[in-house]
């Protein structure tokens, strides 16, 4: 009766060990799902009923629309009209602040009743409805202008008119140079010789020189572009973090899986010697030397998957790799390492010194073993994960 006692007991170990990691690939296969929801046929269904009247084909109702007011078509001789809130406009020289109400007519490109006297962005290419052939040629290509300057400010660059001179927007790096260069005196040269490269190759270089000996830059302009360019470094500074802790990651992944399956190998080892006083009484003490190396045993076991876990997790976090804690006290740390290494060595260790410390105890041998066993599926799982994680990268 004991050894058939003891094999159901082994039996029930077995399955539950099955059942926790049948879970996991459901729950990996859940989280995909979230990410990368499936399209059924109905969702590729008309979403009008048969009887419903349809919509007129072309552009919506520019009344209601927040982009440019006023239209492209061949024949609309309208003026266009928007106001853009963001970006870096210099006309002749001078600064101008937003808000920039940009106007387009037939004959000209004004921004907050200025008009843009530099010579007009040239398409790469040309043909029916693109401007340079036929009278409206003119037209099409402030049309044309107006949708480079409302598309260069909008994208918080910083865009330059002069007077007979080719039109100048700069990219995001060169807009962060220029900015950089006209509020710091560091490295200020060297960024002016990289934001004088990129000038067209028709622009005066002498026009250039001039302006940016000379300029001296508005209050409003320096809080401005101070605001960009410490956001610009940030960005870039969250970004080479995250290469960092990706490349780490991967560089890890191999040796935490190793340890991580020889712990379970071990822990697991340890675990098939049966619960403690499975059957009996749980009251009491019991000091006796087996008892007490087997708690013994399941505490070192806990502490070695609980620092594996959260090394584990601090990896993951880091690399942004879409790994979520799910401990509510935990998530609260979870993006500041230090003090989730020490929230989690905190309580962890606390725990199983207490445990320790009533070794004895009947109640505690049972717990230790029980932590034991619950740490090994949660290692368990973590292995499913990073072979998840290594097999997405491939």
């Amino acid at each position: 009766m004991a050894a058939t006692g003891s094999g159901r007991r082994l039996l029930c170990c077995a399955i539950t060990a099955l059942i926790a990691l049948s879970i996991a690939p459901v729950s990996a296969q859940d989280q995909t799902d979230r990410h990368f929801p499936k399209r059924h046929k109905t969702d590729r269904d008309d979403p009008h009923p048969p009887d419903a009247p349809r919509s007129q084909r072309g552009f919506p109702n520019q009344s209601d629309s927040p982009g440019p007011r006023g239209g492209f078509g061949r024949g609309d001789d309208s003026p266009l009209e928007i106001t853009v809130e963001k970006g870096f406009l210099f006309i002749d020289g001078e600064y101008v602040a937003p808000p920039y109400e940009i106007r387009c007519d037939a004959e000209k490109l004004t921004v907050n009743g200025r008009e843009v006297t530099c010579k007009p962005p040239q398409r790469d290419f040309s043909g029916r409805g693109f401007g340079g052939f036929g009278s409206r040629g003119s037209d099409f290509s402030l049309r044309y202008f107006f949708s480079q300057m409302h598309g260069q400010l909008s994208l918080e660059l910083v865009v330059m008119s002069f007077e007979g001179q080719p039109f100048v927007s700069f990219d995001t790096s060169h807009t962060y140079d220029l900015l950089k260069s006209l509020i710091f005196t560091g490295s200020r040269s060297v960024r002016q010789v990289a934001v004088r490269n990129q000038l067209p190759h028709d622009f005066s270089r002498p026009v250039w020189d001039d302006w940016i000996s000379n300029f001296k830059p508005p209050d409003d302009l320096k809080i401005r572009a101070a605001a960009l360019t410490n956001s610009f470094e940030q960005n870039q500074e969250n970004a080479l973090a995250d290469i960092r802790a990706q490349r780490l990651l991967e560089r890890l992944s191999y040796p935490l899986s190793v340890g991580g399956m020889v712990l379970s190998v071990l822990a697991i080892g340890h675990l098939l010697g049966g619960r403690p006083h499975a059957g009996k009484a749980t009251l009491g003490l019991d000091p006796s030397p087996e008892m007490i190396r087997a708690l013994n045993w399941s505490v070192a076991f806990a502490a070695a998957f609980s620092v594996l876990d959260l090394v584990w997790t601090i990896l993951a976090t880091s690399a942004n790799s879409g790994v979520t804690e799910l401990n509510p006290i935990g998530s609260q740390f979870v993006h500041d390492p230090r003090n989730m290494a020490g929230f989690k060595i905190g309580v962890t260790f606390s725990c199983l010194a207490l445990l320790w410390l009533m070794r004895k105890h009947k109640r505690a041998q049972i717990a230790a073993w029980w932590l034991c066993l619950i740490l090994t599926l949660v290692t368990c799982r973590w292995l499913l994960i990073d072979s998840l994680l290594v097999t997405s990268t491939i």
